[in-house]
């Protein structure tokens, strides 16, 4: 048997939730501001990435793979 674990972590840099320029139209998806809430807005900002697993292993025999995933988030909208 050969176990296996692995730690993870993602930090995106320069991430912005906005996918817009700064001269598109107002609209919902940037706040109604898009000089403010575009893809540049993002610049020199860190965060961790929610949707990473933190953790991840099993083992593994001859015939028999287990794996485990700890808790972490899905993409449900964007």
């Amino acid at each position: 048997m050969r176990p296996f674990v692995s730690f993870r972590k993602t930090t995106l840099k320069d991430y912005s939730p906005y996918f817009n320029t700064a001269t598109a139209a107002p609209a919902v998806s940037n706040n109604n501001h898009p000089a403010n809430n575009n893809i540049y807005a993002g610049i020199d900002i860190t965060a961790d990435h929610k949707f990473t697993p933190k953790a991840y292993g099993g083992a593994v025999t001859n015939t028999l793979n287990v794996n485990y995933c700890c808790r972490h988030g899905w993409l449900t909208r964007l």
